[in-house]
């Protein structure tokens, strides 16, 4: 199963980009605060055995208050190639500790955390997808994000699902 990690930061200042790794613990890209967004940009393409440094920015997330026409805030996904949009806003009627919803065309997205500090899971029309947990049994705490390839989602959505929690339950 492919899987991305990186080491959780305290606080993600523009200064200080956040290194990602794959499952085989090879450098993919980084995430940083740009502006007002959070990105994600590839030293080379993902799953390609180049060694070009690109620094291609594939996603990016931003904040947004009524986001084409909706009520109030949200998070949305940008997906740079192909291009799309997904935003996604908190559940506050869930029995979830924390549930996220997002659509994309036809597909339900949801991002629930069932306990408070327990595993992230993201769910794509209900199907489970993808885990996302921190390990504090590291020097630091570090995060590991395993997914399931699908033609819907690209790698980036799941890497970025992360600072889409994060930033539900600090900014709203």
């Amino acid at each position: 199963m492919p899987s991305f990690h990186f080491q959780k930061p305290l606080v993600l200042r523009k200064s200080n980009p956040i290194e990602v790794k794959n499952e085989n613990d090879e450098h993919v890209g980084t995430i940083e605060k740009i502006s007002s967004r959070i990105s994600f940009q590839n030293n080379h393409p993902l799953y390609s055995y180049s060694n070009d440094e690109t620094k291609k920015e594939l996603a990016t997330l931003t904040i947004e208050i009524g986001w084409l026409g909706e009520d109030g805030s949200s998070v949305v996904y940008h997906n740079i190639q192909p291009s799309f949009d997904i935003s996604l806003k908190e559940i506050t009627s869930s029995d979830h500790s924390l549930h996220i919803r997002g659509l994309k065309q036809d597909h339900r997205i949801d991002i629930i955390q069932p306990e408070a500090k327990g595993t992230i899971k993201i769910l794509l029309d209900h199907t489970d997808i993808c885990h996302i947990a921190i390990d504090k049994s590291l020097s630091g705490s570090a995060v590991t994000i395993e997914y399931q390839e699908n033609e819907i989602l690209p790698p980036a959505f799941f890497l970025l699902s992360f600072f889409i929690v994060r930033l539900i339950k600090e900014e709203f």
